[in-house]
């Protein structure tokens, strides 16, 4: 099994792109299956901003609700809901996202994904992406049981 990982290869420069992608090249036509683990990174592109990054949502939140979130994670802990004033921020927050995901448009890297899977390369997608974008381009993101088992 090959194990490639795209955040670890040198992208830099033109030449070290090329370079790079020409390796991701190889390494999806030399294998059966590929499995591909993504984050929020590859949606930044269709404007919807990650969580943890200086431009982030997280940082987005402390600075547009000073005085109720002092960490990004305050608005995804179940204890939100004792206090009203967290709960106007959690669905303001939310429908604010909401905006951005239903403008969002699939970034090359979904496409790229899609691809392997019409080409039968793609064993599973991981995501921790709430954007859908996956579903989007036409990914099935459920676990289906193969009808033959």
């Amino acid at each position: 099994m090959q194990r490639l990982v795209l955040s670890e290869l040198s992208v830099s420069g033109d030449t070290e792109t090329s370079t790079g992608l020409a390796q991701v090249q190889r390494a999806v036509q030399a294998s059966q299956r590929c499995l591909v683990i993504t984050g929020a990174g590859i949606s930044v592109s269709s404007g919807i901003p990650d969580f943890r990054s200086p431009t982030g949502l997280f940082h987005q939140l402390k600075q547009k609700y000073p005085s109720s979130v002092t960490n990004g994670r305050d608005l995804f802990d179940a204890t939100l809901f004792h206090d009203a004033s967290m709960v106007n921020v959690f669905y303001s927050f939310m429908g604010e996202l909401r905006t951005l995901i239903d403008r969002a448009t699939c970034t090359p890297t979904h496409a790229f994904i899609k691809r392997l899977d019409e080409h039968g390369k793609l064993l599973r997608c991981y995501t921790q992406n709430i954007d859908s974008l996956e579903k989007r381009v036409g990914l099935e993101t459920a676990f289906v049981q193969d009808e033959d088992a």
